[in-house]
Protein backbone atom coordinates (compact mmCIF):
# COMPACT_ATOMS: atom_id res chain seq x y z
CA UNK A 1 0.00 0.00 0.00
CA UNK A 2 1.49 3.36 -0.99
CA UNK A 3 0.92 6.68 0.77
CA UNK A 4 -1.85 7.69 -1.66
CA UNK A 5 -3.97 4.76 -0.47
CA UNK A 6 -3.89 6.21 3.03
CA UNK A 7 -5.18 9.64 2.04
CA UNK A 8 -8.71 10.34 3.39
CA UNK A 9 -11.58 10.85 0.98
CA UNK A 10 -14.70 12.94 1.43
CA UNK A 11 -16.82 11.72 4.38
CA UNK A 12 -13.93 9.50 5.66
CA UNK A 13 -13.00 9.71 9.32
CA UNK A 14 -9.30 9.87 10.23
CA UNK A 15 -8.13 7.95 13.32
CA UNK A 16 -4.80 8.55 15.02
CA UNK A 17 -4.11 12.20 14.37
CA UNK A 18 -5.28 15.74 13.59
CA UNK A 19 -5.12 17.66 10.33
CA UNK A 20 -3.03 17.22 8.36
CA UNK A 21 -3.32 13.44 8.78
CA UNK A 22 -0.08 11.65 9.64
CA UNK A 23 1.23 9.01 7.34
CA UNK A 24 0.58 6.39 10.02
CA UNK A 25 -3.04 7.50 10.63
CA UNK A 26 -5.79 4.97 9.91
CA UNK A 27 -8.48 6.05 7.43
CA UNK A 28 -11.95 4.70 8.25
CA UNK A 29 -14.13 5.19 5.16
CA UNK A 30 -17.57 4.30 3.80
CA UNK A 31 -20.67 3.90 5.90
CA UNK A 32 -18.62 2.91 8.96
CA UNK A 33 -16.81 6.22 8.85
CA UNK A 34 -20.13 8.04 8.59
CA UNK A 35 -21.48 6.15 11.59
CA UNK A 36 -18.43 7.06 13.64
CA UNK A 37 -18.75 10.71 12.68
CA UNK A 38 -22.37 10.59 13.79
CA UNK A 39 -21.44 9.01 17.14
CA UNK A 40 -18.78 11.65 17.78
CA UNK A 41 -20.88 14.62 16.66
CA UNK A 42 -21.39 17.02 19.55
CA UNK A 43 -24.43 18.91 18.22
CA UNK A 44 -27.80 18.18 16.67
CA UNK A 45 -26.93 20.31 13.65
CA UNK A 46 -23.86 18.19 12.92
CA UNK A 47 -25.82 14.98 13.30
CA UNK A 48 -28.48 16.24 10.88
CA UNK A 49 -25.81 17.15 8.32
CA UNK A 50 -24.24 13.69 8.65
CA UNK A 51 -27.61 11.93 8.36
CA UNK A 52 -28.29 13.60 5.02
CA UNK A 53 -25.17 11.90 3.59
CA UNK A 54 -26.52 8.42 4.31
CA UNK A 55 -28.34 8.16 0.98
CA UNK A 56 -24.95 8.28 -0.78
CA UNK A 57 -24.33 4.76 0.51
CA UNK A 58 -27.50 3.28 -1.03
CA UNK A 59 -28.54 0.01 0.66
CA UNK A 60 -25.99 0.32 3.46
CA UNK A 61 -27.12 3.88 4.13
CA UNK A 62 -30.78 2.88 4.16
CA UNK A 63 -30.07 0.01 6.56
CA UNK A 64 -28.33 2.43 8.92
CA UNK A 65 -31.21 4.92 8.78
CA UNK A 66 -33.63 2.10 9.51
CA UNK A 67 -31.57 1.08 12.56
CA UNK A 68 -31.58 4.68 13.80
CA UNK A 69 -35.39 4.73 13.75
CA UNK A 70 -35.29 1.90 16.31
CA UNK A 71 -32.43 3.26 18.44
CA UNK A 72 -32.88 7.04 18.36
CA UNK A 73 -35.69 9.20 19.69
CA UNK A 74 -37.47 12.44 18.93
CA UNK A 75 -36.07 14.61 16.14
CA UNK A 76 -33.23 12.32 15.05
CA UNK A 77 -35.61 9.38 14.85
CA UNK A 78 -38.04 11.46 12.78
CA UNK A 79 -35.30 12.72 10.46
CA UNK A 80 -34.03 9.20 9.86
CA UNK A 81 -37.56 8.13 8.92
CA UNK A 82 -38.04 11.11 6.62
CA UNK A 83 -34.71 10.54 4.87
CA UNK A 84 -35.75 6.94 4.32
CA UNK A 85 -39.21 7.88 3.01
CA UNK A 86 -38.16 7.63 -0.64
CA UNK A 87 -36.88 4.08 -0.28
CA UNK A 88 -37.86 1.44 -2.82
CA UNK A 89 -37.53 -1.29 -0.21
CA UNK A 90 -41.10 -2.51 0.31
CA UNK A 91 -40.44 -3.75 3.86
CA UNK A 92 -39.00 -0.41 4.95
CA UNK A 93 -41.81 1.44 3.16
CA UNK A 94 -44.57 -0.47 4.90
CA UNK A 95 -43.04 0.02 8.36
CA UNK A 96 -42.40 3.71 7.71
CA UNK A 97 -46.02 4.32 6.73
CA UNK A 98 -47.13 2.68 9.97
CA UNK A 99 -44.72 4.89 11.91
CA UNK A 100 -45.92 8.12 10.27
CA UNK A 101 -49.61 7.14 10.44
CA UNK A 102 -49.21 6.99 14.22
CA UNK A 103 -46.80 9.91 14.62
CA UNK A 104 -48.51 12.56 12.49
CA UNK A 105 -52.00 12.79 14.08
CA UNK A 106 -50.53 12.77 17.59
CA UNK A 107 -47.62 15.14 17.01
CA UNK A 108 -48.70 17.88 14.62
CA UNK A 109 -46.69 20.60 16.36
CA UNK A 110 -43.56 18.44 16.45
CA UNK A 111 -44.03 17.55 12.78
CA UNK A 112 -44.13 21.25 11.87
CA UNK A 113 -41.07 21.95 14.00
CA UNK A 114 -39.05 19.02 12.69
CA UNK A 115 -40.01 19.70 9.06
CA UNK A 116 -38.18 23.02 9.22
CA UNK A 117 -34.90 21.10 9.55
CA UNK A 118 -35.36 19.75 6.00
CA UNK A 119 -37.29 22.54 4.24
CA UNK A 120 -36.41 21.44 0.71
CA UNK A 121 -36.42 17.67 1.13
CA UNK A 122 -38.99 15.81 -0.98
CA UNK A 123 -40.87 13.86 1.67
CA UNK A 124 -42.67 10.80 0.34
CA UNK A 125 -45.75 9.64 2.26
CA UNK A 126 -47.58 8.14 -0.70
CA UNK A 127 -50.25 5.57 0.22
CA UNK A 128 -50.27 6.59 3.90
CA UNK A 129 -53.49 5.92 5.81
CA UNK A 130 -54.62 9.00 7.74
CA UNK A 131 -58.32 8.24 7.55
CA UNK A 132 -60.30 9.97 10.28
CA UNK A 133 -57.29 11.97 11.48
CA UNK A 134 -57.49 15.47 12.95
CA UNK A 135 -54.66 17.42 11.35
CA UNK A 136 -55.34 20.98 12.48
CA UNK A 137 -52.59 23.35 11.33
CA UNK A 138 -50.22 20.74 9.92
CA UNK A 139 -47.64 21.71 7.29
CA UNK A 140 -47.80 19.21 4.43
CA UNK A 141 -46.50 21.61 1.81
CA UNK A 142 -44.54 19.92 -0.94
CA UNK A 143 -45.15 16.44 0.47
CA UNK A 144 -45.87 13.49 -1.82
CA UNK A 145 -49.25 12.18 -0.62
CA UNK A 146 -50.23 10.35 -3.78
CA UNK A 147 -52.92 7.73 -3.12
CA UNK A 148 -53.05 8.73 0.56
CA UNK A 149 -56.23 7.91 2.47
CA UNK A 150 -57.50 11.13 4.06
CA UNK A 151 -61.15 10.14 4.07
CA UNK A 152 -63.37 11.41 6.88
CA UNK A 153 -60.51 13.59 8.14
CA UNK A 154 -60.62 17.02 9.76
CA UNK A 155 -58.29 19.13 7.61
CA UNK A 156 -58.53 22.57 9.19
CA UNK A 157 -55.81 25.13 8.34
CA UNK A 158 -53.67 22.51 6.60
CA UNK A 159 -50.92 23.72 4.27
CA UNK A 160 -51.15 21.55 1.15
CA UNK A 161 -49.37 24.09 -1.08
CA UNK A 162 -47.39 22.46 -3.89
CA UNK A 163 -48.15 19.02 -2.43
CA UNK A 164 -48.88 16.09 -4.72
CA UNK A 165 -52.17 14.38 -3.87
CA UNK A 166 -52.75 12.43 -7.06
CA UNK A 167 -55.46 9.79 -6.51
CA UNK A 168 -55.71 10.76 -2.82
CA UNK A 169 -58.98 9.93 -1.07
CA UNK A 170 -60.74 12.82 0.71
CA UNK A 171 -64.21 11.29 0.71
CA UNK A 172 -66.49 12.84 3.38
CA UNK A 173 -63.62 14.94 4.79
CA UNK A 174 -63.84 18.60 5.77
CA UNK A 175 -61.17 20.90 4.31
CA UNK A 176 -61.44 24.27 6.03
CA UNK A 177 -59.34 27.42 5.67
CA UNK A 178 -56.49 25.39 4.17
CA UNK A 179 -53.96 26.27 1.47
CA UNK A 180 -54.23 24.43 -1.85
CA UNK A 181 -52.02 26.74 -3.90
CA UNK A 182 -50.51 24.80 -6.83
CA UNK A 183 -51.66 21.54 -5.24
CA UNK A 184 -51.98 18.57 -7.58
CA UNK A 185 -55.31 16.82 -6.94
CA UNK A 186 -55.44 14.96 -10.25
CA UNK A 187 -57.75 11.94 -10.04
CA UNK A 188 -58.34 12.68 -6.34
CA UNK A 189 -61.58 11.52 -4.72
CA UNK A 190 -63.38 14.45 -3.09
CA UNK A 191 -66.82 12.87 -3.12
CA UNK A 192 -69.12 14.37 -0.48
CA UNK A 193 -66.25 16.53 0.79
CA UNK A 194 -67.03 19.82 2.56
CA UNK A 195 -64.76 22.64 1.37
CA UNK A 196 -64.96 25.76 3.54
CA UNK A 197 -63.22 29.15 3.27
CA UNK A 198 -60.69 28.03 0.68
CA UNK A 199 -58.94 29.79 -2.15
CA UNK A 200 -58.21 27.26 -4.87
CA UNK A 201 -55.57 29.01 -6.96
CA UNK A 202 -53.64 27.21 -9.69
CA UNK A 203 -54.89 23.96 -8.19
CA UNK A 204 -54.92 20.93 -10.49
CA UNK A 205 -58.18 18.97 -10.44
CA UNK A 206 -57.89 17.04 -13.68
CA UNK A 207 -59.98 13.84 -13.65
CA UNK A 208 -60.85 14.46 -9.99
CA UNK A 209 -64.16 13.23 -8.59
CA UNK A 210 -66.06 16.00 -6.79
CA UNK A 211 -69.46 14.31 -6.90
CA UNK A 212 -71.77 15.87 -4.27
CA UNK A 213 -68.89 18.05 -3.02
CA UNK A 214 -70.04 21.18 -1.17
CA UNK A 215 -68.24 24.54 -1.35
CA UNK A 216 -68.82 27.20 1.32
CA UNK A 217 -67.34 30.73 1.23
CA UNK A 218 -64.61 29.64 -1.16
CA UNK A 219 -62.93 31.18 -4.19
CA UNK A 220 -61.75 29.36 -7.31
CA UNK A 221 -59.12 31.09 -9.42
CA UNK A 222 -57.12 29.77 -12.35
CA UNK A 223 -57.48 26.07 -11.63
CA UNK A 224 -56.81 23.24 -14.06
CA UNK A 225 -59.85 21.11 -14.90
CA UNK A 226 -60.06 18.30 -17.42
CA UNK A 227 -62.49 15.37 -17.27
CA UNK A 228 -63.41 16.42 -13.72
CA UNK A 229 -66.67 15.10 -12.29
CA UNK A 230 -68.70 17.73 -10.39
CA UNK A 231 -72.04 15.96 -10.65
CA UNK A 232 -74.43 17.06 -7.87
CA UNK A 233 -71.72 19.36 -6.44
CA UNK A 234 -73.01 22.35 -4.49
CA UNK A 235 -71.31 25.72 -5.07
CA UNK A 236 -74.21 27.63 -3.49
CA UNK A 237 -72.13 29.38 -0.86
CA UNK A 238 -69.03 29.75 -3.01
CA UNK A 239 -67.96 33.36 -3.59
CA UNK A 240 -66.46 33.42 -7.06
CA UNK A 241 -64.99 31.41 -9.90
CA UNK A 242 -62.42 33.30 -11.97
CA UNK A 243 -59.92 32.65 -14.77
CA UNK A 244 -60.97 29.02 -15.02
CA UNK A 245 -61.79 26.66 -17.88
CA UNK A 246 -64.31 23.87 -17.41
CA UNK A 247 -63.67 21.66 -20.38
CA UNK A 248 -62.82 18.37 -21.99
CA UNK A 249 -65.94 16.56 -20.89
CA UNK A 250 -66.22 17.87 -17.33
CA UNK A 251 -69.42 16.50 -15.83
CA UNK A 252 -71.36 19.22 -14.01
CA UNK A 253 -74.78 17.63 -14.34
CA UNK A 254 -77.23 18.78 -11.63
CA UNK A 255 -74.59 20.99 -10.00
CA UNK A 256 -75.72 24.11 -8.13
CA UNK A 257 -73.97 27.46 -8.75
CA UNK A 258 -76.21 29.70 -6.65
CA UNK A 259 -75.20 33.38 -6.26
CA UNK A 260 -71.70 33.07 -7.73
CA UNK A 261 -69.61 35.64 -9.56
CA UNK A 262 -68.18 34.17 -12.78
CA UNK A 263 -65.38 36.18 -14.34
CA UNK A 264 -63.22 35.13 -17.31
CA UNK A 265 -64.68 31.62 -17.17
CA UNK A 266 -65.12 29.24 -20.11
CA UNK A 267 -67.37 26.19 -20.19
CA UNK A 268 -66.33 24.13 -23.21
CA UNK A 269 -67.89 20.78 -24.19
CA UNK A 270 -69.38 20.42 -20.70
CA UNK A 271 -72.48 18.54 -19.56
CA UNK A 272 -74.50 21.17 -17.68
CA UNK A 273 -77.89 19.45 -17.73
CA UNK A 274 -80.08 20.55 -14.85
CA UNK A 275 -77.50 22.98 -13.44
CA UNK A 276 -78.70 26.00 -11.44
CA UNK A 277 -77.08 29.41 -12.02
CA UNK A 278 -79.75 31.30 -10.07
CA UNK A 279 -78.72 34.83 -9.00
CA UNK A 280 -75.22 34.44 -10.43
CA UNK A 281 -73.37 37.15 -12.33
CA UNK A 282 -71.35 36.66 -15.51
CA UNK A 283 -68.47 38.76 -16.79
CA UNK A 284 -66.59 37.60 -19.90
CA UNK A 285 -68.14 34.14 -19.67
CA UNK A 286 -68.44 31.70 -22.58
CA UNK A 287 -70.56 28.55 -22.90
CA UNK A 288 -69.15 26.75 -25.93
CA UNK A 289 -70.57 23.46 -27.24
CA UNK A 290 -72.27 22.74 -23.92
CA UNK A 291 -75.41 20.79 -23.08
CA UNK A 292 -77.52 23.17 -20.97
CA UNK A 293 -80.78 21.25 -21.25
CA UNK A 294 -83.14 22.12 -18.39
CA UNK A 295 -80.58 24.50 -16.88
CA UNK A 296 -81.89 27.28 -14.64
CA UNK A 297 -80.72 30.91 -14.89
CA UNK A 298 -81.83 33.98 -13.03
CA UNK A 299 -79.62 37.03 -13.41
CA UNK A 300 -80.16 40.33 -11.65
CA UNK A 301 -79.80 43.81 -13.12
CA UNK A 302 -76.26 44.59 -14.33
CA UNK A 303 -75.31 40.98 -13.62
CA UNK A 304 -74.17 40.26 -17.19
CA UNK A 305 -71.21 41.68 -19.07
CA UNK A 306 -70.23 39.85 -22.26
CA UNK A 307 -72.05 36.52 -21.79
CA UNK A 308 -71.92 34.27 -24.87
CA UNK A 309 -73.66 30.99 -25.66
CA UNK A 310 -72.10 29.36 -28.73
CA UNK A 311 -73.15 26.17 -30.52
CA UNK A 312 -74.82 24.87 -27.38
CA UNK A 313 -78.06 23.10 -26.57
CA UNK A 314 -80.28 25.33 -24.43
CA UNK A 315 -83.47 23.36 -24.91
CA UNK A 316 -85.98 23.97 -22.11
CA UNK A 317 -83.60 26.35 -20.33
CA UNK A 318 -85.28 28.47 -17.66
CA UNK A 319 -84.35 32.15 -18.17
CA UNK A 320 -87.46 33.65 -16.61
CA UNK A 321 -87.19 36.84 -14.56
CA UNK A 322 -83.67 37.43 -15.92
CA UNK A 323 -81.94 40.52 -17.21
CA UNK A 324 -80.45 39.23 -20.47
CA UNK A 325 -79.67 42.55 -22.12
CA UNK A 326 -76.90 42.12 -24.65
CA UNK A 327 -76.51 38.35 -24.22
CA UNK A 328 -75.20 36.75 -27.41
CA UNK A 329 -76.79 33.53 -28.70
CA UNK A 330 -74.63 32.09 -31.50
CA UNK A 331 -75.98 29.01 -33.34
CA UNK A 332 -77.76 27.64 -30.29
CA UNK A 333 -80.94 25.64 -29.77
CA UNK A 334 -83.49 27.55 -27.66
CA UNK A 335 -86.40 25.24 -28.31
CA UNK A 336 -88.85 25.38 -25.42
CA UNK A 337 -86.81 27.96 -23.49
CA UNK A 338 -88.69 29.93 -20.83
CA UNK A 339 -88.02 33.70 -21.08
CA UNK A 340 -91.11 34.93 -19.20
CA UNK A 341 -90.79 38.36 -17.57
CA UNK A 342 -87.21 38.75 -18.83
CA UNK A 343 -85.52 41.79 -20.33
CA UNK A 344 -84.30 40.81 -23.80
CA UNK A 345 -83.29 44.26 -24.98
CA UNK A 346 -80.64 44.02 -27.69
CA UNK A 347 -80.73 40.21 -27.98
CA UNK A 348 -80.28 38.88 -31.52
CA UNK A 349 -82.32 35.75 -32.34
CA UNK A 350 -81.37 35.68 -36.03
CA UNK A 351 -81.66 32.19 -37.50
CA UNK A 352 -82.22 30.52 -34.12
CA UNK A 353 -84.61 27.70 -33.30
CA UNK A 354 -86.96 29.16 -30.67
CA UNK A 355 -89.88 26.84 -31.35
CA UNK A 356 -92.15 26.59 -28.35
CA UNK A 357 -90.19 29.18 -26.38
CA UNK A 358 -92.22 31.32 -23.99
CA UNK A 359 -91.70 35.10 -24.27
CA UNK A 360 -94.76 36.11 -22.23
CA UNK A 361 -94.40 39.59 -20.71
CA UNK A 362 -90.83 39.99 -21.95
CA UNK A 363 -89.25 43.37 -22.62
CA UNK A 364 -87.99 43.72 -26.20
CA UNK A 365 -86.03 46.47 -27.92
CA UNK A 366 -83.57 46.54 -30.81
CA UNK A 367 -84.06 42.80 -31.43
CA UNK A 368 -83.76 40.73 -34.58
CA UNK A 369 -85.74 37.56 -35.33
CA UNK A 370 -84.68 37.35 -38.97
CA UNK A 371 -85.08 33.78 -40.27
CA UNK A 372 -85.73 32.52 -36.74
CA UNK A 373 -88.02 29.52 -36.38
CA UNK A 374 -90.72 30.79 -34.03
CA UNK A 375 -93.22 27.98 -34.53
CA UNK A 376 -95.26 27.55 -31.36
CA UNK A 377 -93.43 30.35 -29.56
CA UNK A 378 -95.57 32.48 -27.23
CA UNK A 379 -95.38 36.26 -27.51
CA UNK A 380 -98.13 37.34 -25.12
CA UNK A 381 -98.29 40.75 -23.45
CA UNK A 382 -94.76 41.66 -24.45
CA UNK A 383 -93.44 45.06 -23.44
CA UNK A 384 -92.39 46.77 -26.67
CA UNK A 385 -93.92 49.59 -28.75
CA UNK A 386 -93.06 47.91 -32.05
CA UNK A 387 -92.81 44.14 -31.79
CA UNK A 388 -91.84 41.85 -33.33
CA UNK A 389 -89.46 43.01 -36.08
CA UNK A 390 -88.63 41.13 -39.27
CA UNK A 391 -91.76 38.98 -39.20
CA UNK A 392 -91.68 38.76 -42.99
CA UNK A 393 -88.61 36.50 -42.87
CA UNK A 394 -89.59 34.44 -39.81
CA UNK A 395 -91.44 31.16 -39.70
CA UNK A 396 -94.54 32.13 -37.70
CA UNK A 397 -96.54 29.01 -38.26
CA UNK A 398 -98.18 28.22 -34.95
CA UNK A 399 -96.64 31.20 -33.13
CA UNK A 400 -98.96 32.68 -30.52
CA UNK A 401 -99.59 36.44 -30.19
CA UNK A 402 -102.25 38.35 -28.31
CA UNK A 403 -104.34 40.86 -30.26
CA UNK A 404 -102.70 43.91 -28.73
CA UNK A 405 -99.20 43.08 -29.88
CA UNK A 406 -99.73 41.28 -33.16
CA UNK A 407 -98.31 43.02 -36.23
CA UNK A 408 -98.73 41.96 -39.82
CA UNK A 409 -95.62 40.86 -41.72
CA UNK A 410 -93.93 43.80 -43.37
CA UNK A 411 -95.02 46.33 -40.73
CA UNK A 412 -92.54 49.18 -40.48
Amino acid sequence: MNNLDKQPKEYDLVLGGNNPPPTDGLVLGGIDGLKLQFSNANSEEKKIAILQKASSYEEAGEAWLFDLIATEKNKIQWLAAILLSNTKNEVYKELLLEYFAEFIPNNVELWNEYKQALPDYKINLSEINLSGAKLYGIDLSGVNLNEADLSSSDLNKVDFSKASLIKANFKTSMICDSCLFQTDLSEAILEKTLIVCLTLEKTILEKANLTSCEFLSSEINNISLSNTNFQYADFNECISIKNTIFGNNNNLKDTSFLSLDFENVTFSHVNLQGVSFVESSFKNTLFDNCDLTNTEFYTYENGIVNLIFRESNLENVDFKLSNLQGVKFDRVNLKGADFRWSDLTGVDFTGLDIRGANFTRCTFGNNNLDKANTEGAKFSSVDSPRFPPNLDTSNLEGALFDDEHYYEPGYE
